[in-house]
């Protein structure tokens, strides 16, 4: 059922598959380059396409902008028409690794994208250490509006976000900091 897969069976894509209410495959994605690219949420966007986001490697295919030699990790945000065809794709990161975990649709404006970013460069900026939450403001073509990074010296990885009644953002994920952004720790990793 799978077909257009752009690496070989080490490799994995990014598989978008939309099915009919009875179950049934109108179409089936592979969306990627020759290394590994893994999707992480997807949601269907109000003029009935869809917005992804996915961690990635690949240097080719269907992956512009990568920030690093390939082998560190980079957020990969994709939009879709309601067909599953790519409308535009674009690559946020630095030369270290960065992990696109959860987005959100912001009414009729854009996106919110929430992941972990190592870099300092790039599009990263105010890495406090180790990982941070890193969440990123997109418009309605993926173009940034604003990126910020929340932690301390150690690893956050922020998993997921949602917009709020107040037009605000609320970020859930793992912290094993104590300082910085960070106000207690009570242990290894809290949520």
């Amino acid at each position: 059922d799978i077909h257009g897969h752009h690496g070989n069976s080490a490799w994995a894509d990014a598989l978008v598959v939309r099915y009919t209410a009875d179950g049934d495959t109108l179409w089936t994605k592979s969306l990627g380059g020759s290394r590994d690219d893994v999707p992480d949420d997807i949601l269907q966007t109000p003029d009935s396409g869809f917005i992804m986001v996915c961690f990635y490697q690949s240097l080719d295919g269907d992956v512009t902008g990568h920030h690093g030699s390939g082998s560190p990790w980079d957020n990969w945000v994709v939009k879709l028409d309601p067909s599953g065809n790519i409308t535009w794709e674009k690559s946020f990161g630095g030369t270290s690794q960065e992990y696109g975990l959860g987005l959100d649709i912001v009414g009729n404006s854009g996106y919110i994208v929430a992941g972990s970013a190592r870099s300092t460069d790039g599009d990263v900026w105010g890495n406090l250490g180790g990982a941070d939450f890193w969440v990123l403001r997109l418009d309605l073509n993926g173009d940034t509006i604003w990126t910020k990074s929340y932690g301390g010296t150690g690893y956050e990885y922020a998993e997921d976000i949602k917009t709020t009644n107040d037009g605000g953002f609320i970020v859930v994920g793992e912290c094993e900091s104590s300082d910085g952004d960070v106000s207690e720790n009570f242990g290894s990793q809290d949520y």
